[in-house]
């Protein structure tokens, strides 16, 4: 659901499983995320924006 984010996630070499393990996020739960099956909450996309170093509008376009 969010191509940006998947890319970017891609161009650092690292899968979902590593990026959850990576933020503390269980990895179950950032599939379902990414998936758009339930929505990031502020504090998610915060830690994800600062960790990443890109903007909202990129990571979290849709489509």
């Amino acid at each position: 659901m969010f191509p940006n984010l998947r890319a970017e996630l891609v161009r650092r070499g690292m899968n979902t499983k590593d990026f959850a393990e990576e933020l503390g996020f269980a990895y179950p739960t950032l599939t379902r995320k990414m998936s758009g099956q339930s929505d990031f909450s502020y504090s998610e996309i915060i830690k994800i924006i600062e960790y990443l170093e890109l903007t909202f509008e990129y990571l979290f376009k849709k489509s």
